[in-house]
């Protein structure tokens, strides 16, 4: 799951390459709304937000990477 968000969130690495533990939640929710079009059944913009706001990991707009796997794998 980790390695999944990461791939989702990897235009949130840093100058030196490495991928930060974190991913814009703009960028998820791109993700998770419009490219399930091409692998699969897309989830609507409200049900994103519901996930999200449920976790409430986010921070300063970014999802820390390893906290939000750990949610989403106990539900």
């Amino acid at each position: 799951m980790i390695e999944a968000l990461t791939i989702v969130g990897n235009d949130s690495a840093n100058d030196s390459g490495t991928s930060n533990p974190k991913m814009a939640v703009e960028n998820f929710r791109s993700v998770m709304t419009s490219n399930g079009k091409e692998n699969g059944e897309n989830l609507l913009d409200h049900y994103v937000t519901e996930i999200i706001a449920d976790s409430k990991l986010v921070h300063e707009e970014y999802i820390m990477i390893e906290d939000f796997a750990q949610y989403l794998m106990s539900k």
